[in-house]
């Protein structure tokens, strides 16, 4: 069964409208509330359009390559010809205009348009992380609304994403996971600046800064990851009939959109090592599906034992908070020798 190109356009052109409207109104909010943070995820958000664009224009091709496979086969089953000199491979050639033009597009295209996006964002990465040291905020206008903003951005990305990511299962439908693990990563850091700008309402600007570093950098690194995988695909083997990984397509963004690919690839190395299928036991199968609750569990409980200091015997040490070593009352906190506890 020969699954069609037009559910996927559908999705890829749904989230290309998304994308455009998030960069506009995270610009805007930006602009608007003195955010920088805000500001430079929605130059993050601009290049996920670019992909999304691209995607719509690949299943656009692909879906006209399909149709045009299947007149070609109705065609051949006709027993008369319009042309009488005309054999049924030449009306092959002739018609097959739309398959020509998609192994152009794939072939050509999509690494020009990986190197472009790489250039863009590298140039907008070092450009913001220059800008970024100007930018540390000392207050945000209306955080509380901006931080509703910013969940309302993040709950609808997180949608698409596994949306996406789940009918790229699909081996025709591939593609759109390089969309699917861009938005993954636009939710969540959307999510983190709304804590941020929860946080600034009460003075607490130590998560909104921190993201303003970490956005521009990870620009930088995406879009040298996406340059070195225009070079690799030059040397990287062809075979006819194996999807070919787009450049854009990130690999270190799909680790965290798809983390159980790492632990088929882990099981299948187990499997040949041990000669049986150890990936098929039940312990195995049962650390699959929680080792992602116990890593999150695991962090959260190493930072909760940031509230337990253990001060040695004839010591004293001082609690601060924030770097600041006196209480509201302008006391320091001094405590002696024994288990103390104190704020994460």
């Amino acid at each position: 069964m020969v699954i069609s190109s037009k559910p996927a356009k559908k999705v890829a052109l749904a989230a290309l409208a998304l994308s455009v409207v998030f960069f506009i109104v995270t610009f805007l909010v930006g602009r608007w509330s003195s955010s920088f943070a805000i500001i430079t995820i929605s130059w993050l958000i601009l290049s996920a359009a670019w992909i999304w664009l691209v995607l719509a224009i690949q299943f656009h091709q692909r879906g006209l390559a399909e149709q045009e496979k299947l007149d070609m086969s109705q065609l051949a089953k006709t027993e008369t010809s319009t042309a009488i000199f005309q054999t049924p491979s030449e009306r092959g050639v002739l018609f097959a205009v739309a398959q020509k033009r998609l192994d152009l597009l794939e072939k050509w295209f999509l690494p020009v348009f990986s190197g472009i996006l790489a250039a863009y964002q590298i140039a907008v990465g070092l450009y913001l992380l220059a800008k970024v040291s100007e930018a540390i905020e000392f207050g945000v206008k209306q955080p509380l609304v901006c931080a509703i903003c910013m969940t309302a951005i993040a709950f609808i990305s997180f949608l698409i994403s596994r949306y996406a990511t789940g009918m790229a299962d699909q081996n025709q439908w591939k593609p759109l996971r390089a969309g699917g693990s861009i938005f993954l990563c636009v939710a969540i850091l959307s999510f983190v600046i709304a804590v941020g700008l929860a946080l600034a309402h009460f003075k607490m600007l130590v998560v909104i800064n921190t993201v303003s570093f970490v956005i521009p950098g990870l620009l930088v690194v995406l879009g040298i990851e996406t340059a070195l995988n225009i070079v690799l695909e030059i040397y990287r083997p062809r075979l006819k009939g194996q999807y070919s990984r787009s450049a854009f397509d990130s690999g270190l963004l799909g680790v965290i959109n798809e983390p159980s690919k790492i632990f088929r690839t882990v099981a299948g190395a187990i499997d040949y090592q041990f000669g049986f299928q150890v990936s098929q036991t039940w312990f195995y199968k049962l650390l699959e599906k929680a080792i992602v609750p116990l890593v999150l569990f695991a962090a959260v409980t190493l930072y909760f034992l940031s509230c337990v200091v253990v001060v040695n015997p004839n010591e004293q040490a001082i609690i601060e908070h924030f770097g600041n070593p006196t209480t509201d009352g302008n006391n320091v906190r001094l405590v002696g020798p024994g288990l103390v506890f104190k704020r994460p």
